[in-house]
């Protein structure tokens, strides 16, 4: 009897010392993606990259620095296909030649942090230390962010082990499979030349687009979504056309984020619902009737089909 319970105690110490040990690596994995936010921000740096989304795969390169007055600036050249620069400055982004209305690189979190306050965050998301690798010829520490249910993705993030920066991501699905991914190959820890930073927001064939708009100036309450997965809020709301017609909400749970766009449409579009997804990128589009107008619901972004799927059919009350 004594023997059994010198083995339970043993036992349940054990149990302890381990829940103390996951909860410690726990805790770590957590401030280490806190500061991949501010990394992301903060430093200079210029780098090549790849990335994946399914079958399709593109190259990059990127520019991030300061300017003289503080001023937070990004340059994005795509390295293949059409050519393309974009960058962003001071809120607003533009585009040389011009900004495709499908550009899914446009929406590529290369040097994006987390969304709102990371403590609530955790109410949907289990973070852990996986081990050590390289990436880019750098040390990185590998942490993993695990979906606590079906309606997000997991994600693997590989941070520099000196700098903090996110140097490779991978999005996988309920299997833990890869869906989407990027990484740098080369990374440099300077602000870029001259040349590398140059652009001109004021050239007559560029386009600016405002990257965050009033709520309270665009919305289109009788399409609002009815369900919204746990944890997702409305982070912006933007008028796209004139005469309220073309609006667009962006949803975040702080990680995860997906778009609602709303668009008046002059006749009933087709009634079925249709859907793809590429890689993680989800897209649902559905017809709606709202007091004798006609409008098409499409949802876009990286959370599972099924997901993207109930929340059009819940815009404007319905299922």
């Amino acid at each position: 009897m004594k023997v059994c319970q010198a083995c339970s105690g043993l036992l349940c110490a054990v149990l302890l010392i381990l829940q103390a040990a996951t909860a410690q690596a726990s805790e770590q994995a957590r401030q280490w993606i806190a500061a991949m936010s501010e990394r992301a921000e903060s430093l200079d740096y210029t780098g090549y990259l790849v990335y994946q989304r399914g079958r399709q795969s593109s190259g990059f390169y990127l520019s991030h620095w300061h300017d003289e007055d503080g001023v937070e600036l990004k340059k994005l050249v795509y390295q293949d296909g059409q050519p393309l620069e974009l960058l962003e400055k001071a809120g607003k982004r533009y585009c040389l030649p011009a900004c495709p209305t499908n550009s899914r690189a446009v929406q590529l979190p290369l040097t994006q942090g987390l969304a709102g306050e990371s403590t609530a965050l955790w109410q949907f998301y289990q973070a852990s230390l996986v081990g050590e690798s390289r990436v880019a010829g750098r040390e990185v520490v590998h942490a993993r962010v695990e979906a606590q249910d079906t309606d997000r993705y997991s994600y693997d993030f590989y941070l520099d082990r000196q700098t903090g920066l996110m140097l490779k991501m991978r999005l996988l699905d309920h299997d833990k499979l890869p869906l989407e991914s990027f990484q740098y190959i080369h990374i440099d820890y300077r602000k870029a030349p001259a040349a590398g930073r140059a652009f001109d927001p004021g050239a007559a064939d560029s386009v600016e687009v405002p990257l965050a708009s009033d709520a309270g100036q665009a919305h289109s309450p009788a399409l609002s979504p009815a369900w919204l997965p746990r944890g997702f809020v409305l982070q912006q709301a933007q008028r796209l056309e004139r005469g309220n017609s073309h609006y667009r909400y962006l949803y975040s749970d702080g990680l995860a984020q997906f778009s609602l766009f709303v668009e008046k449409s002059a006749a009933s579009p087709a009634q079925r619902p249709v859907s793809d997804r590429i890689g993680a990128t989800s897209v649902v589009s559905v017809a709606k009737a709202v007091a004798g107008a006609h409008y098409t619901v499409t949802v876009a972004g990286e959370i599972p089909l099924p997901t993207a799927e109930k929340i059009a059919l819940s815009a404007g009350g319905g299922q």
